[in-house]
């Protein structure tokens, strides 16, 4: 009987491979151009990166995007696209991770561009006037968002639906384990209550010591069943990871 158990519970609580979707054509294509953006973006070409930095935006509509057309257009010192892009990025994404970040860039184009404004190279200052030459600060912008690739999957036992089995198969497994103890101290009880009988002289306290052991391992078997079948449907019926549509799977480091 111990042996049919053990081999039950192993049969039911074999883990069941799981599949890690992969990425897409449209995915592939995306992230291909991306890095190829980054790379003219790395090598100064500017207007090749703004070009594919705009292609990958309209295939995935990731607002990072906008982020990294505004570092672009602010490399190339076009002052007022690149302000545009900053402020584009923070609506779609008012909690991105760097906005204190790129709350900086804005507030420093924006006074860029209104002393600009004030003094236009057109404009001729009064002689007696002493203009000192708007000279643009020396400035080091970040570098483009770069996306990693999806995040691993934990492995299912690592995950809280996966202790959750764990712990039903602990249970399940010392239910079982005390029911045959418990059945094999019935039937010597049983084994004795026959002596006594064959005997003659029937001993009822055997019987009734018997019967409630028997009672108990009824009972353990019941709570041992139940909770394998739970932990077998828990972890038969977990919810797989969600196939990415676009490249809103990817993280983004800052």
């Amino acid at each position: 009987m111990r042996l049919v158990i053990a081999s039950l519970v192993f049969a039911l609580f074999a883990q069941t491979p799981s599949h890690a979707a992969k990425p897409t054509a449209d995915e592939l294509k995306a992230r291909a151009l991306y890095d190829d953006a980054v790379q003219r973006y790395d090598l100064a070409e500017y207007d090749k990166a703004i070009e594919e930095f705009k292609q990958v935006y309209l295939m995935t509509n990731r607002p990072e995007l906008l982020f990294n057309l505004a570092q672009s257009h602010r490399a190339k010192h076009d002052q007022e696209t690149a302000l545009h892009f900053y402020q584009t990025y923070l609506k779609l994404k008012p909690e991105a991770p760097n906005r204190l970040e790129v709350r900086a860039f804005i507030v420093e184009l924006e006074k860029a561009l209104h002393e600009r404004d004030i003094v236009r190279p057109t404009e001729k200052p009064p002689e007696s006037a002493h203009v000192e030459p708007l000279i643009e600060a020396p400035k080091v912008a970040a570098p483009p968002l770069r996306f990693n690739g999806p995040p691993p999957q934990p492995p299912f036992f690592k995950t809280p639906r996966g202790k959750a089995v764990i712990a039903m198969m602990a249970v399940s497994a010392v239910s079982l384990f005390s029911a045959a103890a418990a059945g094999s101290v019935a039937i010597s009880r049983r084994g004795s209550y026959d002596d006594s009988c064959s005997l003659g002289a029937c001993n009822p306290a055997l019987f009734s010591e018997g019967h409630s052991v028997a009672v108990v391992t009824d009972v353990l078997i019941a709570v041992g069943a139940a909770t394998a079948l739970t932990a077998v449907l828990v972890a038969v019926t977990r919810p797989k990871s969600a196939r990415a549509r676009d490249l809103a799977s990817l993280q983004v480091r800052f």
